[in-house]
């Protein structure tokens, strides 16, 4: 009996240290994603100068995600791998950081050597665009627990690849080669897509990172002065846009391999944790279904003298989408050039999840 003692408390102690380490690497990734969600373009207030727009015949052929015509035979994560193999050691990560968060004015940019630079990895790019267009995206399966360093280094490699995206498509606008930034856009919510459907949380979350730093480049874009519209292509966006649902069910079916009294303890420390992950996955929605409203407030100005509603109830020419999260409408007041859309803070939040987008008219 003092065997079977030992033995069963053995193999407690193990399950529980195992279980330990599942969650002490969960809690570290969240933390860490979490910093990189709260520094994207979260943030309380967020100014937009837009043009009233009109719907030209071309619009609804925009698209953010590769459409059926485009895709091709073969699975995107050979081509991801093909991409980080190829990724040099000595990539200028703090040069990227810092040409992401200067002002879209193309004198306060170093064009040329954002351009030397950006030619250097055309190969990686080119890796990367082609991932995009592939019909599936089979990630290898990577038991809870057992995330690799490489794991983790090549997840930081796939940020580098979001910054280089975001720092092409923020030249492309500026120079008003909208077509181009609108692909190097598609190809970054992709990779954010693609890495939202992965069986790991740290993955998935990477992709959510990247999906709100990606929807910067989609604000530039409807600032800059015609731009085409993107009320259509935005609508189109799947909902969730980065899927975390698929790696948390792995997770919860993965206690099962544990004893009752690690899965209760587990479970309450990851269920909040899941939670936590959910709402920045339904904030990344929140945030382009705003845009969408923001483009469709467009469309209407462009119809009625530049003038903004007074209501989001008077846009009657497209539809208007509610809050997905609260399947209300959003927050908004109008005072003719301007108005504030506001996506409200969730529960217990604090606010720290709400944005307000300032619309101001250009003449």
């Amino acid at each position: 009996m003092a065997r079977i003692y030992k033995s069963r408390k053995h193999n407690l102690i193990h399950e529980t240290k195992t279980m330990n380490r599942v969650i002490t690497l969960f809690i570290i990734s969240l933390l860490s994603t979490t910093v990189v969600y709260a520094g994207s373009s979260a943030l309380p207030w967020v100014e937009l100068n837009i043009r009233p727009s009109t719907q030209k015949k071309d619009a609804s052929q925009i698209s953010l995600l590769p459409k059926d015509g485009e895709l091709t035979e073969g699975d995107a994560v050979s081509l991801y791998q093909k991409a980080l193999q190829s990724f040099p050691k000595d990539f200028p990560q703090q040069q990227f950081s810092a040409w992401r968060k200067l002002p879209d004015d193309l004198d306060q940019l170093p064009v040329q050597e954002i351009e030397s630079a950006l030619q250097k990895l055309e190969s990686t790019i080119d890796l990367l665009n082609r991932a995009a267009k592939c019909k599936q995206c089979s990630w290898p399966y990577i038991k809870p627990g057992q995330v690799s360093q490489q794991v983790m280094d090549d997840l930081t490699i796939f940020r580098n690849f979001s910054s280089i995206l975001e720092v092409q498509a923020k030249l492309q606008i500026i120079q008003g080669r909208y077509s181009q930034a609108i692909e190097t856009i598609k190809t970054n919510l992709t990779m954010a897509n693609h890495l939202g459907g992965a069986p790991t949380l740290i993955q998935a979350m990477v992709g959510i990172a990247i999906g709100e730093f990606t929807l910067n480049r989609i604000d530039q874009l409807i600032r800059s002065d015609n731009a085409p519209n993107l009320y259509q292509a935005l609508k189109e966006l799947p909902q969730p846009l980065a899927d975390v649902n698929k790696a948390i069910k792995v997770e919860i079916d993965n206690l099962e391999n544990y004893n009752f009294l690690v899965r209760i303890q587990s479970r309450k420390i990851l269920e909040p944790a899941h939670e936590r992950v959910r709402k920045q996955m339904n904030h990344l929605d929140r945030k382009v279904t705003a845009l969408q409203i923001i483009e469709a407030l467009r469309l209407y100005a462009g119809s009625h003298d530049g003038k903004l509603p007074e209501k989001l109830s008077e846009v009657t020419d497209v539809k208007i989408p509610d809050d997905p999260v609260t399947k209300k409408p959003f927050a908004y007041k109008s005072s003719g050039n301007e108005a504030v859309l506001t996506i409200e803070g969730t529960e217990n939040s604090d606010g720290r999840d709400s944005v307000h987008y300032e619309l101001k008219l250009k003449e």
